[in-house]
């Protein structure tokens, strides 16, 4: 009996450890979130370009990596398809 009380009591132990440790992470984090966000916060307020070429960067990257070029291309082609007019070979009843 005094073997399973000690592994209880060890469980107990180990599941306070984990989660101290996962306070002290989360601590970490929003501590590293916040340490970046104030020093985004400093250059953007400094330099008034960062954030259009930090967006440009952004849709340049989400551009290429899309297997199509774009979804903004494949909008443009899809109108460009709509708005050419009927040929003999369309569906119509020709007189």
């Amino acid at each position: 009996m005094a073997k399973s009380s000690n592994s209880a009591a060890k469980k107990v132990a180990d599941k306070a450890a984990k989660a101290e440790a996962k306070t002290a992470r989360k601590a970490a984090s929003k501590q590293r979130r916040s340490q970046l966000w104030q020093a985004f916060q400093m250059q953007r307020k400094e330099d008034k370009r960062l954030l259009p070429y930090m967006i440009g960067a952004f849709v340049v990257i989400h551009r290429q990596s899309r297997p199509s070029g774009g979804c903004l291309f494949v909008l443009l082609l899809h109108r460009a398809r709509r708005s050419v007019p009927p040929t003999i070979h369309s569906k119509e009843v020709q007189p």
